[in-house]
């Protein structure tokens, strides 16, 4: 499920979101300096945030803050991912290309390999770093020790939409995979 907010439009949902994003935030506790400005900027959101919870509804699973208009053709978010990827299969991006600047945290991201027998390769991401992630890369992360991680993201021209791609090699579009795997988190391919 998405929350969406947009700074053009007068929407009642805005002070509801900032009083979410406020208890959030407090729930991280103790931050450096450099994570409180990052959480400044979602609130003030210069071309709107999105909220994007788990298939259930009930966590958050990201924040999204647009930082920059979304007609330019390349366009730069802040993401604050607060959970590990809860699907147990892997995920792409809709974008020709996107590159993550971890600013704060990390994650362990495996990428799955489908042309090689779906060969699973784990490494382990710190801020300060980058990834860089292609359409065709099939992924899913684990934070460290369950930490909010905050990334600029930066992302090309959108090629397609999301999807999983299951065990035996099947392509499922978001919507339709969020849809089987609310109950049972299996997907039949």
């Amino acid at each position: 499920m998405r929350q969406s907010w947009n700074p053009f439009r007068k929407d009642p949902i805005r002070p509801v979101l900032q009083a979410e994003f406020r208890d959030l935030f407090a729930k991280d506790g103790k931050v450096s300096w450099f994570v409180r400005l990052l959480q400044w900027i979602t609130l003030l959101g210069p071309w709107g945030w999105q909220v994007i919870r788990s298939a259930e509804g009930d966590s958050v699973y990201m924040i999204r803050t647009y930082l920059t208009p979304m007609w330019l053709p390349i366009r730069c978010y802040l993401h604050q991912i607060r959970r590990s990827d809860e699907a147990r299969d892997p995920h792409n991006h809709p974008w020709n290309v996107a590159v993550s600047l971890l600013l704060s945290g990390g994650y362990y991201e495996t990428r799955f390999f489908i042309d090689r027998d779906y060969l699973a390769v784990g490494r382990h991401i710190e801020a300060p770093a980058l990834n860089k992630i292609g359409v065709d890369t099939f992924h899913r992360i684990d934070l460290i020790d369950e930490r909010p991680v905050w990334s600029l993201f930066f992302v090309g021209r959108r090629t397609r939409d999301w999807g999983f791609r299951t065990s035996s090699g099947i392509y499922v579009p978001w919507q339709d995979y969020n849809a089987v795997t609310k109950g049972s988190r299996d997907v039949q391919g």
